[in-house]
């Protein structure tokens, strides 16, 4: 046996006890873990035929692997910008029916087989979700980001090959998969008479599902700061993309 180096994602489904105790048919169960490996059959422009790396689920913890395109070349940056762009798409699709996702994004030795998934990049992957991400945010890992990012534009991060900045910067130092401002990627279109209005289409509901949580969620609920962060960001983004015309679907805190 001998380790590759991969591209590992370790995820928590953040609502999934909820999701299978309101679910009795399990049909609903089913399509939400069927996305872990939908995304990845395709990239942003729907050239990439098949999925190379594998996803694992166990309950509410979901570990994505992926080896190398080209295995004696090591991961590429291609990989790693790969594995954002899904879960970008993972994020805003489960995120719009209410199914927030937490974890973190490692690259290293990993081993998966019917002998077990195991390797330095697998402890890393979980340790970010269950110790550092905190929030329903996917985060990288600082080696990750060190050797991944470039100066563009918008400040350092990992960009796609259209130049848009796919990650962002948070107070603690991390940085995270910024899958609110690039789902949907039509929002960067500035020529697009559909701009403003596709923004709204994801904010207004977005900001509908924050508000209603927050005001379920008592002072003491654990869940209540998931919420509050999730809020904060939701209100960056949408300065971000519609400058003073936002105030209608920022959340109000």
């Amino acid at each position: 046996m001998a380790y590759i180096n991969s591209v590992v994602t370790f995820i928590d489904v953040l609502g999934f006890t909820e999701l299978v105790r309101s679910d009795p048919s399990g049909d609903e169960v089913l399509r939400v873990a069927s996305s872990f490996r939908l995304y990845g059959t395709e990239d942003l422009d729907g050239r990439r035929a098949s999925q190379r790396g594998t996803a694992i689920q166990f309950s509410d913890c979901v570990l994505r692997c992926t080896p190398p395109r080209e295995e004696d070349e090591g991961v590429s940056s291609l990989d790693i910008l790969e594995e954002i762009e899904d879960l970008t798409y993972l994020q805003g699709e489960l995120a719009a029916q209410g199914i927030l996702l937490r974890g973190g994004i490692a690259v290293g030795p990993a081993h998966i087989g019917a002998d077990g998934v195991f390797g330095p990049a697998v402890v890393d992957a979980y340790t970010l979700e269950n110790k550092h991400a905190l929030y329903p945010r996917i985060v990288l890992h600082p080696d990750v980001t060190n050797r991944f990012s470039t100066e563009g534009h918008s400040g350092r991060g990992v960009y796609a090959k259209d130049q848009v900045l796919l990650t962002r910067a948070s107070d603690d130092g991390l940085y995270f998969v910024d899958y609110l401002r690039n789902f949907p990627r039509e929002v960067h279109t500035d020529l697009s008479p559909y701009r403003e209005r596709t923004a709204r289409s994801y904010m207004l509901p977005r900001k509908v599902l924050i508000e209603r949580e927050l005001a379920r969620l008592g002072p003491l609920d654990t869940r209540r700061p998931k919420y509050a962060w999730l809020a904060r960001y939701h209100n960056d983004v949408a300065r971000d993309i519609l400058h003073h015309a936002a105030a209608d679907v920022m959340v109000a805190l």
